[in-house]
């Protein structure tokens, strides 16, 4: 037998007692794990619901860590003084951004030895009971016809202001609807203006406040929402979903370093500057905070250490103007998946959904995650939680070579797409089968 042959022996041997000792002597327990369906819904029917062990990393939590693990948890006091501070208009994107986004950034730059800047870009919010209440609520409106717009007058500044009989957002409001305010935000991109509808209940209300909007717009054509399907719209809590109990990577080695170029690529002064920042290390960590103890689809995670390109294949999404990919996960004895019991809103989960270093074998690159139900049969409350998306960059001229300030792509509304009804649909869906490589 050739030396090499007894060196990998002997190597294989060795990681599999380290990946073993990374769960030793936790808790565990035995939840269902829905396999191969991945993040678009269109692949739900392919889901492969599985038994796994989901050991309880509560006891211990100082044993996992971020770039040895892929994922952490950690203490943000600070992200639940802001949600307290801030109520019911945390659900609000301006709010996120200008409240949650510089403290994400901070602590997700604390965590990461070395980098120069961390730049909060995307969020998702988690709340299924809302979510299901607020498409209740539109299904049942669905059919209301919507009046012509109201007349508007021009005064001598040049703005267009409404009329004196059209009520304004600052009024108050009597609810007609026993549903929970929906935070909303309509902004029109040339002249900066934004209003929240925080207390909208009924399609009445919602006009009167739009065609307040529409009038401070001018009433021009393309800021008319028309379509009663366009209207209800108004009723959507922007970048709300619920949980999503697929495992999946939110990012591949293929789509983690073109998403960064997307977003760094508006805010770099030329290409050369855009390819020297991304020449040097950069990632993408999740911020995971819930707003309330978690009673229910806890987090579950994958130790990098256990993970293997062999257990992922690739969902390639094309759209119209962009093509994305993510990772579905499919089964493997050799994974270690691990939640933590009851996270408090003083606590989050720290998860490396991308790294570009590849030359580190013992540095996390990805953490596949998936909601879990540890035992559905006990009585809780649905979870509500946020999700933050971080770039992080190791680039030495990361500060002084960025345009600011940096604005998340995801909060420039285009009014005349948005009244448009354009919805982004994928036009192609494949999946690539696992090889031996990220």
């Amino acid at each position: 037998v050739s030396t090499g042959v007894v060196a990998y022996w002997f190597w294989r041997r060795l990681n599999r007692r380290r990946n073993e000792a990374e769960v030793k002597d936790l808790e565990y327990v035995m939840a269902t794990i829905n396999f191969g369906a991945g993040t678009h819904e269109s692949n739900a029917r392919n889901a492969v619901p599985t038994k796994k062990k989901v050991y309880n990393g509560r006891s211990d939590p100082e044993r996992f860590k971020l770039h040895q693990h892929g994922f952490q948890l950690i203490s943000t006091p600070a992200m639940a003084a802001a949600k307290r501070n801030e109520g019911e208009a945390i659900y609000e994107a301006e709010i996120t951004v200008s409240r949650l986004f510089p403290i994400a950034e901070a602590i997700v730059k604390h965590h990461c030895p070395g980098a120069i800047r961390a730049i909060a870009f995307d969020h998702i919010l988690r709340n299924p009971q809302r979510l299901k209440e607020e498409r209740a609520f539109s299904a049942k409106n669905k059919n209301t016809v919507i009046p012509p717009p109201p007349p508007v007058k021009a005064e001598s500044s040049g703005l267009i202001k409404p009329m004196n009989n059209h009520r304004l957002a600052s009024e108050p409001v009597v609810p007609s609807e026993p549903l929970s305010p929906t935070p909303l935000l309509l902004r029109h991109p040339s002249l900066k203006l934004g209003r929240r509808f925080r207390h909208c209940y009924s399609e009445e209300q919602a006009t009167h406040e739009y065609y307040a909007v529409l009038a401070e717009l001018g009433g021009s054509p393309s800021a008319r929402l028309i379509h009663d399907k366009q209207m209800n719209a108004l009723y959507h809590t922007k970048f709300l979903q619920g949980t999503l109990p697929h495992a999946h990577g939110d990012y591949t080695a293929r789509s983690g370093r073109s998403r960064a170029r997307q977003l760094l690529e508006p805010f770099t002064h030329d290409e050369k500057t855009l390819n020297y920042i991304l020449s040097h290390r950069f990632a993408i960590i999740n911020l995971w905070h819930a707003f309330k103890t978690v009673e229910s689809q806890p987090l579950a995670m994958v130790t990098w250490p256990s993970s293997s390109p062999r257990d992922v294949s690739t969902s390639r999404i094309t759209f119209p103007h962009r093509v994305g990919e993510t990772y579905t996960v499919h089964s493997s004895d050799k994974q270690h998946w691990v939640y933590f019991d009851q996270v408090t809103p003083d606590e989050a989960i720290l998860l490396k959904v991308y790294d570009s270093l590849e030359d580190d074998p013992h540095l996390a690159r990805f953490c596949m995650h998936s909601a879990i139900s540890p035992d559905p049969s006990l009585p809780s409350r649905p979870r509500e939680s946020m999700e933050i998306r971080v770039l992080v960059l190791w680039a030495p001229n990361a500060n002084s070579s960025l345009k600011e300030p940096f604005v998340p792509p995801h909060v420039r509304i285009d009014l005349d797409s948005h009244t448009k009804g354009i919805i982004e649909a994928p036009t192609k869906i494949e999946n690539i089968p696992p090889s031996d490589h990220w």
